[in-house]
C-alpha cells in the first residue's frame, strides 16, 4: 500500500481574516504537497466528502477558490486532481481499519478528529492548512479512545506524522521513506514506482532489465533500496 495523505478538517476550523491570506495559506498548503508527493507520497489526498464547502475565509469556502480567477490555474487544477481521484474518508475497504474507526474515538486538544484519526489508522501523512499556531508542527499528539478486543476501553496518547509545511515534509523524511521503502514488493515493483521514489535520478536502460529481476525477499533489492535513497 502507497504512503496516503489525508486531510486535517480540523485546519479549516478557524477561516483567515481575509480572502488575500486564505489565498496565501492554500498556495503554501500547495506548495508543501508537492514537497511530499517529489518523496514519494501517494499523489492524492483523502477528505471529507464537504470538504468544499468549508470557509477558508468569510464568504470564501474552498468551492469558491477552486474557481477564484487571481488563484494560478496550475495551483486549482493541481488541488482538483489530488482530491478528485482520491477516495473520501468513508470509503475504506480494510476491514480491520473499518472496524477500528467503528470502534475509537479519535480527538486533538478536546476537538473530535476524524481526519487525524483516520491518518494514524492509515499509518499516513496528515496535512493542514497553516490556519493556526498549533499546525506549524511536524507531528501531532491524538487522543484515541478504543475497545480493545475484550471489549475493554483503552485510553492512549499517540502520534500522527504530520505537514503544513514543506520544512515538516523534511522534517518527516526518514519516517516517508522508511514508510513507502516497507511497502516495496519486489524489483519490478521498484522500477514502476522509481519516478515517484527516486524522481531526481534517471535510470539507464540496463538498469530496466536487470531491477525486475529481483525477487521478494532478496538482500540485494533492500541494499539498492538503501544506496538509492543516499543519492
Amino acid at each position: 500500500m502507497d504512503l496516503e495523505m489525508v486531510f486535517n478538517e480540523l485546519s479549516l476550523r478557524t477561516p483567515a481574516a481575509d480572502i488575500p491570506t486564505a489565498r496565501k495559506l492554500m498556495s503554501d498548503l500547495i506548495n508543501t504537497v508537492l514537497t511530499a508527493t517529489n518523496q514519494g507520497v501517494k499523489r492524492v489526498i483523502r477528505t471529507q466528502s464537504d470538504l468544499n464547502n468549508m470557509l477558508l475565509a468569510p464568504s470564501y469556502p474552498l468551492s469558491r477558490w477552486r474557481n477564484d480567477n487571481e488563484v494560478q490555474r496550475e495551483e486549482r487544477s493541481f488541488f482538483i486532481t489530488l482530491t478528485s481521484k482520491a477516495p473520501f474518508l468513508i470509503d475504506i475497504t480494510d476491514p480491520d481499519i473499518e472496524n477500528s474507526i467503528n470502534l475509537s474515538d479519535f480527538k486533538h486538544q478536546g476537538e473530535q478528529a476524524s481526519g487525524l484519526g483516520h491518518a494514524f489508522l492509515l499509518d499516513a501523512l496528515a496535512m493542514s492548512v497553516k490556519s493556526e499556531p498549533r499546525w506549524d508542527c511536524s507531528r501531532l499528539e491524538l487522543e484515541v479512545t478504543r475497545l480493545d478486543e475484550n471489549g475493554d476501553i483503552v485510553d492512549e496518547i499517540v502520534e500522527v506524522i504530520h505537514a503544513s509545511s514543506s520544512n515538516h515534509v523534511h522534517e518527516n523524511h526518514v519516517r516517508i521513506k522508511n514508510r513507502i521503502r516497507t511497502k516495496i514488493i519486489d524489483g519490478l515493483d521498484l522500477w514502476n514506482r522509481k519516478e515517484d521514489l527516486f524522481s531526481s535520478l534517471e535510470f539507464c536502460e540496463d538498469v530496466g532489465k536487470q531491477m525486475p529481476s529481483l525477487a521478494t525477499g532478496n538482500p540485494t533489492l533492500q541494499q539498492i533500496i538503501k544506496r538509492l535513497s543516499e543519492l
